[in-house]
């Protein structure tokens, strides 16, 4: 799916947004960035989990 489908999707689901509210309320430059970004944040967040579970594993294995 296009990013910029993606985009018109989330506001959706979010906020109720159609496409055409979207375009009014929110920059092309906008628009263009914030699939990146939210990828990126789930990117990290992923990052995140997995250092949490092999922190957790560690502790766990220590006590053996």
């Amino acid at each position: 799916m296009p990013p910029r489908m993606l985009t018109y999707r989330w506001f959706a689901k979010m906020y109720g947004w159609t496409p055409e509210q979207v375009r009014e309320a929110i920059s092309e430059d906008e628009l263009e960035w914030f699939p990146k970004i939210e990828q990126a944040e789930a990117q990290a967040a992923e990052i995140k989990q997995k250092q949490a579970a092999r922190e957790s594993q560690g502790k766990t294995s220590r006590h053996l």
